[in-house]
């Protein structure tokens, strides 16, 4: 059976880099072809564009590479954003947003609840995004990791991603992640199964 693969953009929080001309960059890039690197003071985000069936499996398959290439991965990085950050990737007005925040606009698929009710609420820009989407709203075609897979993720490299393997199996109620007392959906057959090597 083969699964439909899409684009997904994962970014990482990383070991600190010698500045650009770090060679590490270079191999990650050999590996990870669309690979963007950016510093903040002490704060060094790698984000990469995966092609994989699923934000998992593009995270795992990223952050494996970025250990490959001898960049140490802390963690995924949630690309938050405010109402301000939302207005303008979408190319609308602040207002407009407050207005979807609140229901009073598109009430019929509702705005995306915040991660965080700080600053007047930050949301996770791929919630945002695919709410974008589905009103028919220009943004860029790329998927996001949910904040259940950036949870997901986060387990795997704490668990040491270099030992994660990918498998896949047929049956939902076998995730390994599955949360306690929550029934499996079997909406879709094919699922992927992430779990530390033995």
């Amino acid at each position: 059976m083969t699964t439909r693969e899409f684009d997904f953009e994962v970014a990482f929080v990383t070991e600190p880099l010698d500045g650009p001309d770090d060679e590490r960059i270079d191999r990650a890039m050999e590996l990870i072809p669309n690979l963007v690197v950016s510093f903040d003071g002490n704060l060094t985000v790698v984000t990469t564009l995966v092609h994989a069936a699923d934000a998992i499996e593009a995270g795992v398959k990223a952050a494996k590479a970025l250990e490959a290439s001898g960049i140490p991965v802390i963690r995924t990085y949630q690309d938050l954003v405010t109402r301000q950050d939302i207005a303008e990737r979408i190319g609308v007005t602040r207002q407009a947003v407050g207005n979807w925040v609140r229901g009073e606009r598109h009430d019929d698929v509702p705005f995306p609840a915040p991660v965080s009710l700080v600053a007047g609420g930050i949301w996770l820009w791929g919630d945002v995004a695919g709410w974008a989407r589905s009103r028919n709203y220009e943004v860029e075609d790329v998927s996001f990791p949910s904040l259940d897979a950036h949870n997901r993720i986060d387990l795997l490299i704490s668990a040491g991603i270099g030992s994660v393997t990918v498998t896949t199996y047929e049956c939902v109620a076998d995730i390994a992640f599955r949360h306690r007392g929550t029934k499996a959906s079997l909406g879709h057959t094919y699922q992927r199964s992430y779990a530390p090597a033995s």
